[in-house]
């Protein structure tokens, strides 16, 4: 039952953020990747070490900077797409650069 009311939730939040306009669902996706990178939790630490290990070429800060966008471009990514499921297919493709 419980799950059931869970998955209701989430679709009805999934549909009420697909039908924000994109500039908007991008603004919130990297407010929530800059919360992510201040929180210095799991999820940034994680991200470091890959760019640390994919670009050593960079300096520290350059990394520490590419970590931070790589972040904020998940956020913007999750909400993103419930627009990206729920849209008709048409529309879709004119939102794709």
């Amino acid at each position: 039952m419980f799950a059931k009311i869970k998955i209701t939730l989430l679709r009805l939040l999934i549909g009420l953020f697909a039908a924000l306009p994109l500039p908007i669902l991008q603004l919130f996706g990297r407010l929530v990747g800059s919360l992510v990178w201040a929180s210095q939790g799991r999820s940034v630490r994680i991200t470091l070490k890959n760019i640390e290990l994919c670009y050593p070429e960079l300096d520290p800060e350059a990394q520490r900077v590419l970590a931070k966008q790589s972040l904020q471009e998940t956020g913007k990514n999750l909400f993103e797409m419930g627009k990206a499921w729920l849209a008709p297919v048409d529309k879709t493709l004119t939102l794709i650069k």
